[in-house]
């Protein structure tokens, strides 16, 4: 996350005037309204009171929102890469142990897949040239995905009964 600062979890001050918070303080207790609320737009306050309350401008309550919201988008984001990585990992050590390797494998390609769609893996390219014996390149497609070829392989090899 670009700030040190959890705004979900900072506490706000009960010795202290609105005016005298720090602007994590003050952000803090804009998070809990904006989450209380629903959405920037549902606040009980304008932007220009909220700037009253806290002794600062209408601009800098707008600019304050708007970096809650990437905040926001930063933390969730992240706790859904977490829960995502969790759930498939289970899923696949789960299907593993029902024996279901055909199901493993392609749930371990979604996962894959998965990693490449956040950036956490380069993908490699969907084409790729090699030159043959007579030096003459050879296209070789990657597709990501099993092939008919490679399911009966392992259909075959771990006895999957469709």
């Amino acid at each position: 996350m670009s700030s040190d600062i959890d705004y979900a979890t900072l506490p706000i001050p009960d010795d202290k005037l609105p005016t005298e918070y720090t602007y994590g303080e003050r952000r803090s207790e804009l998070y809990d309204l904006i989450e209380e609320a629903g959405h920037p737009r549902n606040l009980e306050r304008s932007q220009k009171e909220l700037g009253q309350r806290y002794g600062v401008s209408q601009r800098q309550i707008s600019k304050d929102i708007e970096r809650l919201r990437e905040y926001e988008a930063e933390r969730v984001g992240r706790d859904a890469d977490a829960t995502t990585n969790f759930v498939l990992q289970r899923a696949v050590r789960g299907l593993l142990e029902d024996e279901s390797w055909r199901d493993a494998a392609q749930t371990q390609l979604d996962y894959y897949n998965w990693l490449f769609e956040i950036g956490e893996k380069e993908k490699e390219p969907d084409k790729q040239e090699v030159s043959g014996p007579e030096g003459d390149p050879i296209a070789v497609e990657h597709t990501g995905e099993l092939s008919d070829t490679d399911r009966e392989f392992l259909d075959s090899m771990f006895e999957y009964d469709r």
